[in-house]
C-alpha cells in the first residue's frame, strides 16, 4: 500500500533537499523509470547530472567558509605505547602502518591542493562529501565538464522514489490478487483458529469453571492467556463430535464474512490504484504464458491509461507472448510499432480519461496530515489474475504531457519528508499541473459494521435447542467414559487370568521336569545296584573255585617212599589212586570231579553287564590279584607236600596215617601278597 508522509513546518535534518528541489527531481521520475525498463540508465544519468547542476548549480565560497585543513587526520584515536604482550605488539605495528599509508596520502593531497586556490579547495571539498565516481574525486572544474559522473545522492534519490517496476515476490508459482478477481472467495483472509471457535461455543457452559480455578492459581498472568491456555486444554481432550462442531463452525464464520464482504463497493483511491497498476504485471505474465501454453497462440497486448505516480498523466504498456522463427516478439519484428500502435493508443486513452479524471487519479500531498492507508483488498476487477512481464512505457516524455496543462500552481510554503525506509508508490505534484478543484460535498459517513451474532444466540428457542443439544452430548460423553471404563476393567480381569494360567502351566512343568530327574535317579542306581550283584556274583564265583583248587590240592597227600618190597606187597587204594591219577591227568576240571552235583555253567543264562572305564579297571586289579592268590596257594600247597614228604621218610608208620584234611585258606588280600 502507498504510505506517504505528511508535510512538515519544521526542518528535517535527514532531508538534504529543499521543496523546489524536491518536486524538480519527482518531475524526472517518469524519464528515469523509462529508462530503468529499458536498460539505458547508462545514457540517462549524464543528462541528469547536467540538467541538475544547471538549475541548482553550486555557490562560490565566502569567507566565512571553513577551508579544509591540509594536515588534518583521519584518525583520531589515541594508540597506547607498545606493551610487552605479543598481540598487543602486532596489532599496534598494523596500526603503524595504517598510519603510514593514511600519513603518505595525505601528503600527496596536500601537495596536489597546493596549485589550486583557496575557493577551489573549498568547492571541490563540498564536491568530495557528496559526490562519488567510481572511487576517484573530482575538482569542481571536473564536475561541471565531464558526462560520466553519477552524484551518490541522485541516484539514490530515484531509487528511493520511483515504483517498483518488478512484480512483488509471492510464495508458490501462482499468485492471487484480490484486485484481478470477479469472485470475492479469492481473497485472503484469516480464518478461526480452532481455540477460537471453541472459545465462541463453549465458553460459558465448558470453560467458566476451569477459568476460575485457573485464576485462583495464576492471578498475574493475562486473562486472555489463561482463557486460550483452557481453552487450548479442553480442545484436546474433546471427543469427536465436539471437533467437528469446532470445525463446522468455522467454516460458518468464514462463509459469513466472505458473503458479507461480497456486498461491499468501494471507491478505489489513487494510492490503491497504483498498488494495482504495480501488481498487474504478476498476474498477466502467468496468465499469458499458460494461455499460450494451452492454445498454441501468441498474444500481444496494449494497456494504458493514467499514472497516479505521474500526476495522472497517460501512460501505456505492452506485453507480446510468442515469437517467430528469428526469434522475435511482434514488438520487435514490427519496426514502426511505437509509431503505428502505442502513439495512437496513447491519443484514445487521452480522450478516453479526460483532464477532471487524470487530475482527480494523481498522488497528491495533504498538509498537516498523512495520506490514508488503504487496504487494498477491498479493490474489485473483472480483469485478469496474472502477471505482466516489462511492460513498455509511453514514448511521450513528461514535458509533454505538462505542455496540456497551463495553470500554475502555487508554490507550498511547507517542506516535505519522505521515509527512504519505504519503497515509494508516490509522488508530488510538479511545478506546473493543473489547478485541484475544491471538493465541497460533505462525506457521508458510513456505518460501522455490527458484529455478527454467533448462532444458538439470538431467541429462547435457540437457547434451549442448544441446551438439549449440549445436554445429549454430555450423555454421549458419558456413555463413552463408562464403555471405556468397563473396556479397561475386562482388559484387567483378561490380564490377571491369563497370569494365574501361566503360573499353573510353570508349576505342572516344575512338578513334571522334578519327576523325570526322580525317574532317571532311580533308573542310575538300580543300573548301579545290578551292576554291584553282577560283581558279587562273578566274585562269589571265583572264590568258590579257588576254594575248590586249594581242596583238591590239599586232599592227595604225599606218598612216602616205601621198599621195593613193600609195593610187591601192599595193594594201592583204589579211591586214592582215582582221584591222585584224576588230579595228575586233569588238574583244571578238579572242580568239577570233586562237586558231581555241580550245574552246567555254559548252559546257563548269563547277565549282559555292560562294562564301563572304571569297571574295567577295577576287573584288572582283581584278575591281576587273583592271579597272584593262586600262585600264592600252589606255592603253599608244594611247599607243604614237600615236607610231609621229609617228615614221612623218618618212619614207616607214616604211610599207615590217614591224610590231613587241610581247611580252605582265606583269599589272601593284596597287601599280605605284597609283604
Amino acid at each position: 500500500m502507498a504510505v506517504i508522509s505528511k508535510i512538515r513546518k519544521t526542518h528535517d535534518k535527514r532531508r538534504w533537499t529543499t521543496l523546489e528541489q524536491l518536486q524538480w527531481l519527482i518531475s524526472w521520475l517518469p524519464e528515469y523509470m523509462e529508462a530503468q525498463q529499458h536498460k539505458k540508465l547508462h545514457k540517462f544519468w549524464p543528462k541528469l547530472f547536467a540538467a541538475w547542476f544547471k538549475e541548482y548549480p553550486i555557490r562560490k565560497p565566502t569567507d566565512s567558509d571553513d577551508s579544509p585543513s591540509e594536515s588534518e587526520t583521519s584518525d583520531d584515536s589515541d594508540v597506547e605505547p607498545e606493551s610487552a604482550d605479543e598481540e598487543e605488539v602486532e596489532a599496534n605495528k598494523r596500526r603503524q602502518k595504517a598510519k603510514a599509508k593514511k600519513a603518505k596520502a595525505r601528503a600527496k593531497k596536500a601537495q596536489h591542493n597546493k596549485t589550486l586556490s583557496r575557493n577551489d579547495r573549498i568547492e571541490g571539498h563540498w564536491t568530495e562529501k557528496k559526490k562519488n565516481v567510481c572511487g576517484f574525486t573530482f575538482t569542481l572544474g571536473a564536475l561541471l565538464t565531464s558526462v560520466i559522473l553519477t552524484p551518490q545522492q541522485l541516484k539514490t534519490f530515484m531509487r528511493w522514489h520511483c515504483p517498483s517496476t518488478r512484480a512483488p515476490r509471492k510464495k508458490g508459482k501462482s499468485a492471487h490478487s484480490p484486485w484481478f478477481f470477479a469472485d470475492p472467495a479469492s481473497k485472503p483472509r484469516r480464518r478461526l483458529q480452532a481455540t477460537e471457535a471453541y472459545i465462541h461455543l463453549y465458553y460459558h457452559t465448558r470453560m467458566v469453571e476451569p477459568l476460575r480455578t485457573l485464576v485462583t492459581v495464576n492471578s498475574k498472568a493475562p486473562m486472555i492467556t489463561l482463557i486460550r491456555e483452557v481453552a487450548k486444554d479442553l480442545y484436546q481432550k474433546a471427543d469427536e463430535e465436539t471437533r467437528q462442531a469446532v470445525a463446522d463452525h468455522i467454516e460458518a464464520q468464514a462463509a459469513a464474512k466472505l458473503e458479507s464482504e461480497g456486498l461491499e463497493l468501494v471507491d478505489p483511491t489513487p494510492e490503491q490504484y497504483q498498488d494495482a497498476i504495480k501488481m498487474l504485471p504478476s498476474y498477466f505474465d502467468t496468465m499469458l504464458e499458460e494461455a499460450a501454453r494451452r492454445t498454441g497462440w501468441s498474444f500481444n497486448v496494449v494497456m494504458g491509461g493514467p499514472m497516479p505516480i505521474n500526476n495522472g498523466d497517460i501512460q501505456t504498456a505492452s506485453i507480446s507472448v510468442g515469437r517467430n522463427a528469428l526469434g522475435a516478439t511482434f514488438k520487435e519484428a514490427y519496426t514502426e510499432f511505437e509509431s503505428a500502435v502505442v502513439r495512437p493508443y496513447g491519443d484514445y486513452l487521452r480522450n478516453a480519461y479526460s483532464s477532471d479524471v487524470r487530475a482527480s487519479r494523481a498522488l497528491k500531498y495533504e498538509e498537516g496530515r498523512p495520506t490514508s492507508s488503504v487496504d487494498a483488498d477491498t479493490i474489485h476487477h473483472d480483469t485478469y489474475d496474472e502477471r505482466v512481464s516489462t511492460p513498455s512505457l509511453d514514448d511521450n516524455p513528461p514535458a509533454a504531457a505538462m505542455a496540456e496543462e497551463t495553470d500554475p500552481t502555487p508554490q507550498l510554503p511547507n517542506t516535505l519528508t519522505l521515509s527512504p525506509r519505504l519503497n515509494r508508490t508516490a509522488s508530488t505534484t510538479a511545478k506546473t499541473v493543473i489547478r485541484e478543484i475544491a471538493d465541497t460535498t460533505l462525506p457521508t459517513p458510513t456505518p460501522p459494521r455490527p458484529k455478527p451474532t454467533p448462532p444458538g444466540f439470538s431467541s429462547k428457542k435457540a437457547l434451549a435447542e442448544r441446551a438439549i443439544a449440549e445436554a445429549a452430548i454430555a450423555a454421549d460423553a458419558t456413555a463413552a467414559a463408562a464403555a471405556t471404563t468397563a473396556a479397561k476393567a475386562a482388559e484387567t480381569a483378561a490380564a490377571k487370568a491369563a497370569e494365574t494360567a501361566a503360573a499353573a502351566a510353570a508349576v505342572e512343568i516344575a512338578a513334571a521336569t522334578a519327576a523325570a530327574i526322580a525317574e532317571a535317579s532311580e533308573t542310575t542306581a538300580a543300573a548301579a545296584a545290578a551292576e554291584t550283584a553282577a560283581a558279587a556274583v562273578a566274585d562269589a564265583a571265583e572264590t568258590t573255585e579257588e576254594a575248590a583248587a586249594a581242596q583238591a590240592v590239599t586232599s592227595v597227600p604225599a606218598q612216602p617212599a616205601v621198599a621195593a618190597e613193600d609195593i610187591a606187597i601192599s595193594e594201592p587204594d583204589p579211591e586214592v589212586a582215582t582221584i591222585t591219577q584224576a588230579a595228575r591227568s586233569d588238574p583244571v576240571n578238579i572242580a568239577e570231579a570233586d562237586i558231581p552235583n555241580a550245574e552246567d555253567t555254559s548252559a546257563r543264562t548269563r547277565r549282559i553287564i555292560t562294562p564301563t572305564v572304571g569297571g574295567v579297571e577295577v576287573a584288572k586289579a582283581k584278575a591281576l590279584s587273583d592271579a597272584k592268590a593262586r600262585k600264592a596257594a600252589e606255592t603253599r600247597a608244594r611247599n607243604a607236600a614237600n615236607k610231609r614228604a621229609a617228615e614221612g621218610e623218618g618212619g614207616d608208620d607214616a604211610c599207615k596215617k590217614k591224610p590231613r584234611t587241610m581247611v580252605p585258606a582265606k583269599k589272601p588280600s593284596g597287601k599280605k601278597l605284597r609283604k
